[in-house]
């Protein structure tokens, strides 16, 4: 476990993470966030090759911002995930599920970023 950690800063949760790799050895998460007072959303972190180990040292992005709780279901929208894009092994596509004020069912956003030096 050369890279074990645990990422939970402010105290809220983290759940249904997703990792992948650039060709220069970066690693981009991403995963499903929440906990009063936020509802669930979607947030990324990276890190860079040479940082230490352990940390993911490019802090907590948001993809999407949740706006509504879900009702109705047990199961959260757990389609997650995160890759490098083949075309230049760099850009990293995340796709997340996220709730909208009043929605009934939720609404998938899709990012991407580089880290800096790969491209």
């Amino acid at each position: 476990m050369y890279q074990l950690a645990t990422y939970a800063p402010g105290g809220f949760y983290r759940w249904l993470g997703s990792m992948a790799m650039d060709r220069k050895g970066g690693i981009g998460i991403g995963y499903s966030f929440g906990g009063d007072p936020n509802y669930p959303g979607q947030r990324f972190a990276a890190r860079m090759a040479n940082d230490p180990n352990g940390q993911l040292t490019f802090h907590e992005s948001v993809l999407a911002e949740g706006q509504g709780s879900q009702t109705g279901s047990l199961r959260w929208e757990d389609y997650t995930n995160i890759v490098v894009d083949p075309s230049d092994d760099c850009t990293f596509w995340f796709v997340g599920n996220y709730l909208k004020s009043g929605a009934a069912s939720s609404t998938t956003r899709i990012g991407s970023f580089v880290l800096p030096g790969c491209k």
